[in-house]
């Protein structure tokens, strides 16, 4: 069931690669809450400023048996935060996303299902194609019971253009 959740989320992650011209790629290491392999894709508009972007991160673990996979639908302001004394971007953004968790305990499978609300910020290096940014996402998990958590992170992404 795993594998097949995968690909699905792959290959609709691949299929959005082929969004825009004006789209970015990214992928690098995210540290805290999750830790493990970050994706974004990033399409921006010349018109507003704005950019929308899908992002995903993924958590093997094979000696615990542990897997975590989260995608985010995120909306960027590239004109919330703006200094004259910064050479690249700040954009501040903030969506939505879904969280799956898996844990394989010795007796039992725990899958967690949940939603994330993002709030982030990146900066995005103007001479070098790498961006660092950080993330703070309470977390409502649903299944197997319901509770809250907060999800801070930190990340860093090399830029394909």
């Amino acid at each position: 069931m795993r594998n097949i959740l995968i690909l699905i989320f792959y290959t609709l992650f691949l299929f959005s690669m082929l969004y825009s011209k004006d789209t970015k790629y990214g992928v690098g290491i995210i540290l805290g809450n999750p830790e493990g392999l970050s994706f974004e894709i990033d399409r921006f508009s010349l018109k507003d400023k704005k950019s929308d972007s899908i992002s995903m991160a993924i958590n093997f673990n094979t000696k615990e048996e542990y897997f975590y996979f989260h995608i985010d639908y995120l909306i960027k302001d590239h004109k919330f935060i703006q200094k004259k004394d910064l050479t690249g971007e700040l954009p501040f953004y903030w969506g939505i996303g879904l969280k799956l968790e898996s844990k394989n305990y010795i007796s039992m499978i725990e899958n967690i299902f949940g939603i994330r609300f993002i709030l982030g910020a990146e900066y995005r290096f103007e001479e070098i194609p790498f961006t660092i940014f950080t993330i703070l996402a309470p977390v409502i998990d649903f299944s197997p019971k319901t509770s809250i958590s907060l999800a801070p992170s930190l990340g860093v992404r090399y830029l394909f253009k």
